[in-house]
């Protein structure tokens, strides 16, 4: 017969399942992302369009999901 002295009740910690190479992938769209967003108000006060640079970043978003 089993005491609760021998017998651990705490479950065995679990790893979540992910995408092989998810946070190597995810810093580099954060780092490309604060690269590119160092240059937007130099862009916009050349004369491009917020609409422009908003485009632009939903495609670097897309191409990178």
């Amino acid at each position: 017969m089993f005491t609760t002295r021998c017998v651990s009740r705490t479950p065995p910690p679990l790893s979540e399942p992910g995408i092989v190479g998810y946070h190597a992938k995810a810093k580099a769209l954060y780092d490309s992302l604060r690269q590119r967003q160092k240059d937007y108000p130099q862009r916009l006060a050349n004369g491009e369009t917020l609409e422009a640079l908003t485009e632009e970043t939903w495609q670097l978003l897309c191409d990178n999901a």
